[in-house]
């Protein structure tokens, strides 16, 4: 898509073995791309393979009421030609941005969100240390990705996770209250759901999967 943007498929280490050639075609259209590496495993042993998956889309028009519809060149276009670039970027990189990646994680998601995610479980929890009393900050799961925000007023809070895209099934949630009551409902229609406190917080029963543009909304006392 050369008067729109590129992206590209690589992989890190020893060169592809197999490898797809390199393609143009129309915004909507879809791009189809291959690598592979044939590994040879033995009983209880493990590889590890990293993939990056780039992209170069320069132009943007910001729609902004008021403001003309006419495009506008990224930042990165100064410092990158196309996704291979960027890909090539990664490559020689990636030690050093996968480790400030983790640590931006580990400081936002974890410190000031208290933000924990078992996807075999289902579980998501939350305890956030900046403002919890009016909170919001998105998070992102193996299938989904949406916002989390609680207010509260005394002992009472009212919790909200909301799927922007994709969907995220659900069994616990945890929370920072030590609440005893709930009520909880999924696209307005109400859901069975119970609390149970332990170590200071609220760990949330219930089984759902939020779609996406669907909101859950807890009630706790």
């Amino acid at each position: 898509m050369p008067d729109v943007g590129s992206m590209a498929l690589a992989m890190l280490g020893a060169p592809a073995e197999v490898r797809g050639a390199d393609q143009e075609t129309k915004i909507s259209e879809k791009l189809t791309g291959k690598l592979g590496r044939t590994l040879t495993l033995q009983p209880g042993k493990s590889e590890v393979v990293n993939f990056v998956i780039a992209w170069h889309f320069p132009h943007v028009k910001p729609m902004i009421p008021g403001h003309p519809e006419e495009y506008h060149d990224r930042q990165y276009k100064r410092q990158f030609a196309d996704a291979a670039a960027v890909a090539a970027h990664v490559a020689e990189h990636f030690s050093r941005l996968s480790s400030q990646t983790r640590m931006w994680r580990d400081t936002w998601y974890l410190a000031a969100c208290g933000f924990e995610y078992d996807g075999p479980k289902k579980h998501l929890g939350f305890a956030p240390r900046l403002a919890p009393e009016n909170f919001k900050a998105a998070f992102t799961s193996a299938g989904g990705w949406g916002t989390f925000s609680q207010k509260t007023n005394g002992g009472t809070m009212e919790a909200k996770v909301a799927v922007k895209h994709g969907k995220v099934p659900l069994k616990t949630l945890a929370l920072a209250t030590t609440a005893t009551m709930v009520t909880a409902s999924l696209a307005g229609k109400p859901v069975p759901a119970t609390v149970a406190t332990t170590d200071g917080r609220a760990i949330v029963s219930l089984d759902v999967t939020i779609e996406s543009g669907q909101e859950l909304v807890l009630n706790l006392s």
